[in-house]
């Protein structure tokens, strides 16, 4: 199948994003959108990254890696610490490699940072190994609260925008401020997120709150199921422990507790019912973080799949517009 756009030696690499909050449907509409258009399925999800995690995270299956190729899935041993950054180099060879093969990367994922870094590159402040590892040091011997800690005494500003458990946002401030001097909210108001890399359409979905929620209820019932206890049980057999980087996926770190008997909820439906609310408020903040970004055409629900096909291929038109003709759709405000 031909590729929907036309390119050049010296044309922008076309991609596709496709962002929202868990549960709205992303990697469906990736998955249908690959299988008419010659696509290949690319991870912008932080926690889907590591190994042995595939169910709580709800990596894609196996039945759906077999319909189109799925990239940067479940590939990270679950006790390294990773990072947006690292992130962005790999989807840069993964959006080369899937251009060079002829098909349409499309990449999909619901941690904003993750989209940033490959929509606009990150601050430019080159990597420091020496003072990484110091840090890394640091946070094993301390613990990572104190690092967070040293982190709002330098740039307090930075701080506030990086929540406590972040590690690899936390050591990447860290070792910015260090190896340049100038606080990482201040490189971060010079870079200002304004110079795209790709030649980029990006779609968002975000159902009506009670439909978002009831999916989201639904969808944890559904991975307890399919055997979430199971996957962290593994996890913990395996040695992993408690306090690396796979845990801090949400219901990693509370299965386990619940499985070692250090939760303060006693049955499967009380620690259901705290995974809910907690996916619910996860859901809120993606929501916060992406109705920021400029450019995102919304749909509360995803068009017809020969309708949405058609829009990305008008996209690239030579002879189009260059947004293509997209209708007025509700937002999520609106609905």
């Amino acid at each position: 199948m031909d590729l929907p756009f036309r390119l050049s030696g010296s044309s922008p690499i076309p991609v596709v994003f496709i962002v929202g909050p868990t549960g709205s449907g992303k990697s469906v509409l990736a998955l249908e959108l690959a299988r008419r258009l010659n696509g290949a399925v690319i991870n912008l999800d932080a926690r889907q990254v590591f190994q042995n995690a595939v169910i709580g995270t709800a990596s894609p299956a196996p039945a759906e890696i077999s319909q189109a190729p799925h990239l940067l899935y479940n590939f990270l041993p679950p006790t390294q610490v990773y990072s947006a950054g690292a992130h962005q180099h790999r989807v840069d060879t993964a959006v080369r490699k899937t251009i060079q093969a002829g098909r349409l990367p499309i990449l999909v994922g619901g941690t904003g940072l993750y989209f940033r870094a490959a929509r606009y590159g990150l601050i430019p402040a080159g990597p420091a190994a020496e003072i990484r590892r110091k840090w890394e040091a640091r946070a094993a011997e301390q613990g990572w609260a104190r690092l967070y800690s040293y982190l709002k005494r330098a740039d307090p500003v930075a701080a506030a925008r990086i929540h406590p458990r972040d590690r690899g946002r936390i050591l990447r401030a860290l070792e910015i401020y260090e190896a340049t001097g100038v606080r990482p909210s201040e490189i971060r108001r010079r870079h200002g997120w304004r110079t795209r890399r790709y030649a980029d359409l990006v779609l968002g979905l975000m159902p009506p709150k009670p439909v978002l929620r009831a999916r989201i209820h639904e969808r944890t019932r559904h991975l307890w199921e399919q055997g979430w206890p199971e996957e962290v049980r593994r996890l913990l057999v395996a040695g992993v422990p408690r306090n690396a980087p796979v845990f801090d996926a949400i219901g990693y770190r509370e299965i386990a507790d619940w499985l070692t008997g250090d939760s303060p909820h006693k049955t499967p439906d009380l620690l259901l019912e705290s995974l809910r609310r907690r996916t619910v408020q996860y859901a809120r903040r993606q929501w916060k973080w992406f109705r920021r970004e400029p450019g995102v055409r919304w749909w509360v629900h995803p068009p017809p799949p020969g309708v949405l096909t058609g829009l990305v291929r008008f996209h690239w038109k030579p002879d189009g517009p260059p947004h293509g003709p997209f209708p007025a759709v509700p937002t999520p405000e609106s609905s």
